[in-house]
């Protein structure tokens, strides 16, 4: 707006030169019997004056036009943010209260806040309800977002065959992540698992990052040991080596020689000490095992200075009853308190002194010896997961020791 009054004035400075330096006159005819006769020059600077005036009219309507647009999505922000507030607040909503959001904020038109509205009545129990809107609105807009809470709507119905037949109708471009997730879903409640791992694969090239990679994977996995192939899920620890569900699944398929290679390569490139209690634990089991070269893998390649190192030692001791090494071990250890408390337990009972380990017995039955963290809830469980029993993340449980995960 400034630049066009700028260019106003230095137009009507030049035109207003022009007119002292040439006063010829002009004569200008309005219609027959109405004419005036003015100077040439300022026949000029008007006509360029009314041309930027009606320019800066237009740019003050525009402006003015944007002003209430943002004012409108500012308002409708606000709405949307209230309701995603009683989404996630369960207890502070009602469908009523939704419904009133809804009409007040006169935004029908918006997708989000629409399907939003089908959510929270599916929530509260009034599935026909979320179902038929959803429906409605999927038929007349066309919208991805309706198809994925229409798809939804039917999943908690239990329709999961329904759900796949819908999804392989729908054309790839229309796939979004949304159709995806609920796809995936559904296969994998009836066994698809080729399906699932093809909608698991297309969300992580729709979306790709490390959620989206172990999500991808942790169907895969679930499909090759459906099949019981055990080459394709070596083939996919080659690639990725840490893989929990992977390497869990070769356990339950009983191939251990290769389970504690990759026990050892994984806590390698990784020093994730999980990977060292669960390759005891393997080692233990298997008949015929020598922990000794357990013994001598962890001496390799921790350091003297690694506490971790000596509480896994500990454990390992006290696992296979040198019980007198386990206590030396862990005697200087200032992390994973609840492992050596269990470490301790484990080697005082051993050594039959009862009454000194049940003080250690009485802290492990309260709180556990091994916890572990799902990275992306943050549940808690007793044991490693290939899949957060919580949140139902592939690969996301990991040991927690001093605090960290």
């Amino acid at each position: 707006m400034f630049r066009v009054l700028l260019a106003v004035a230095f137009f009507m400075v030049i035109f207003v030169y022009l007119t002292l330096m040439n006063p010829q006159p002009v004569t200008v005819v309005l219609s027959k019997g109405f004419s005036f006769t003015v100077p040439m020059a300022v026949l000029l600077v008007v006509s360029v004056a009314v041309g930027f005036v009606a320019a800066y009219v237009a740019n003050l309507l525009k402006d003015i036009r944007l002003m209430a647009l943002t004012s409108a999505l500012k308002r409708q922000g606000r709405v949307k943010e209230k309701m995603t507030e009683a989404f996630l607040v369960k207890e502070s909503f009602s469908s009523k209260a939704a419904q009133k959001f809804l009409e007040v904020s006169k935004v029908g038109k918006d997708p989000y806040m629409v399907s939003l509205y089908g959510r929270l009545l599916r929530e509260n129990g009034d599935l026909e309800q979320a179902k038929e809107l959803h429906s409605d609105l999927k038929m007349d807009q066309g919208e991805a977002l309706f198809e994925a809470e229409f798809l939804r709507d039917l999943f908690e119905e239990g329709r999961f065959s329904e759900i796949v037949a819908i999804v392989k109708d729908i054309p790839k471009d229309k796939l979004s992540f949304s159709i995806l997730k609920v796809a995936v879903d559904a296969a994998l409640k009836i066994g698809e698992w080729s399906f699932a791992s093809v909608m698991a694969e297309r969300i992580f090239k729709l979306a790709p990052c490390e959620t989206t990679e172990k999500f991808f994977l942790g169907v895969k996995t679930e499909e090759l040991y459906s099949l019981r192939d055990v080459k394709g899920l070596r083939k996919l620890l080659k690639k990725r080596s840490d893989f929990v569900p992977a390497i869990d699944a070769l356990v339950k398929l009983g191939d251990t020689a290769y389970v504690v290679e990759a026990l050892r390569k994984a806590y390698r490139e990784t020093k994730d000490p999980s990977f060292l209690f669960w390759l005891i634990d393997i080692v233990i089991k298997k008949e015929g095992a020598d922990p000794k070269r357990t013994m001598d893998f962890i001496s390799k390649t921790a350091s003297q200075e690694d506490s971790r190192a000596a509480l896994v030692k500990g454990y390992l001791y006290a696992e296979v009853g040198m019980y007198e090494e386990a206590l030396k071990a862990v005697e200087e250890v200032k992390e994973g308190k609840s492992l050596c408390r269990y470490v301790r337990y484990k080697a005082l009972k051993g050594l039959g002194r009862y009454e000194e380990g049940c003080q250690e017995a009485d802290e492990v039955a309260k709180r556990g010896a091994f916890v572990y963290i799902c990275g992306l809830c943050g549940y808690t469980s007793s044991h490693l997961s290939p899949k957060c029993p919580s949140c139902g993340g592939y690969d996301t449980l990991r040991l927690k020791v001093n605090g960290e995960v």
